[in-house]
């Protein structure tokens, strides 16, 4: 892959330069060279400090002036702290773990860099375009299949509650991408345009949507921010949707499909506030939206792999433990059967969750609150639910 590499790679400065810049904010120890293949990754032994989040950002601005990225990580004993420097040619999402893997980043992104990303962004936007599309086609579809079987209820034509099915899902959705792309916008992170899902009909149209970042989060802080924007702004517009919904319901002794479903606490309590005495309700289709919004919700802030869940879990404790808790999810998946999802998470477990570029400093203790908090909200919106039910669309 790498024989297109006929002379050495010359690093943009020297270990002496860098250890200037590293001095100015740490006690260095010691400093070596190592070189993988073509490529000198430069490291530094510097005393351990208590407070290393603003010095270690400040140090990063000044190396990115000379085309470098920096790293901080624990050091091999418990007294001494690491830094990692390489030249910091960039591609999307390019998150570095370790010595190895800075190495390979590197030599990845030295090859056809500019060809990469002229293609990345000719496809990038009509990618999105194209999921978008599809993604309202199944949004659509699930509603029509929600409207018909609401019909007798329905005081507005059949194909205005159709769009008002998808405007509220569409929009729970839209708004989970944007929490991202705002707290990414917050710390300076570029992201790319969204990638809708399109889903299964018979459960709402949708799997979501995704996003990523095109480089890493500097520290713990930030990857908090990122992982957790977009489930709070998701989950906010989710909730209006569903008191929306619930009103718009309708008595009925039988109810409706949405009745038979295990519905997460949160939901429960809204729909006996809201409707108290009713009985059995037929739930308008917004009020599945909404259903669906909060599930999404659930999922995605399960403390597991790099769900957004996992990305708290990940800012909150260490790598070890992160995986502990992943696998952990991964068998109550299997428990309430959702056996997909479990299946997905255990693929994409096989490789480490992308640390920040500072794994060092801890999160601020409104943060660590704020990542008990999702947890809770775990609990409020996610139902325990099995593919056998999801059938019964």
């Amino acid at each position: 892959m790498y024989e297109s590499l006929k002379t050495p790679f010359t690093p943009p400065a020297s270990l002496e330069e860098i250890q200037q810049h590293v001095e100015t904010y740490f006690d260095v120890v010691s400093s070596s060279t190592e070189v993988h293949g073509s490529i000198p990754i430069y490291l530094y032994r510097i005393e351990k400090e208590v407070h290393t989040k603003q010095p270690f950002k400040r140090l990063l601005a000044d190396v990115r002036e000379k085309d470098y990225t920096v790293f901080l990580q624990k050091g091999d004993t418990s007294e001494y702290l690491r830094i990692i420097a390489v030249p910091s040619i960039r591609q999307p999402r390019s998150v570095i773990r370790g010595q190895k893997e800075a190495v390979n980043d590197v030599k990845e992104r030295m090859i056809g860099e500019k060809e990469k990303r002229k293609e990345a962004g000719d496809q990038l936007p009509t990618w999105t375009i194209v999921s978008l599309l599809l993604t309202l086609v199944t949004i659509t579809f699930a509603g029509y299949l929600l409207t018909s079987a609401f019909g007798e209820f329905s005081t507005i034509p059949l194909i205005l509650t159709i769009f008002f099915y998808v405007l509220s899902l569409f929009s729970i959705i839209l708004f989970h991408e944007l929490g991202h792309m705002i707290a990414s916008k917050m710390h300076g992170i570029e992201t790319t345009y969204p990638i809708f899902l399109p889903g299964l009909p018979t459960i709402g149209g949708s799997f979501g949507a995704y996003i990523r970042e095109k480089e890493p989060p500097v520290n713990r802080d930030e990857l908090l921010d990122i992982g957790l924007m977009g489930p709070v702004f998701g989950f906010i517009v989710a909730m209006i949707v569903t008191v929306v919904g619930i009103l718009l319901s309708k008595p009925n002794s039988n109810g409706n499909s949405l009745s038979s479903l295990p519905l997460p606490l949160l939901y429960q309590y809204l729909s006996q506030v809201l409707r108290p005495a009713t009985g059995n309700l037929n739930y308008h289709p917004i009020a599945f939206a909404g259903w669906v919004g909060f599930l999404i919700t659930g999922l995605n802030l399960l403390p597991a792999s790099q769900l957004d869940g996992g990305h708290v879990s990940r800012a909150l404790f260490k790598g070890k433990i992160h995986r502990i808790l992943t696998y952990v999810i991964i068998g109550i998946l299997l428990l309430v059967g959702l056996y997909l999802m479990a299946f997905l998470l255990f693929f994409i477990t096989r490789g480490r969750h992308p640390p920040p570029l500072d794994d060092v400093s801890p999160l601020t203790t409104k943060r660590k609150i704020f990542a008990v908090l999702s947890w809770l909200l775990v609990v409020l919106t996610f139902p325990p639910l099995q593919f056998s039910t999801l059938s019964t669309f």
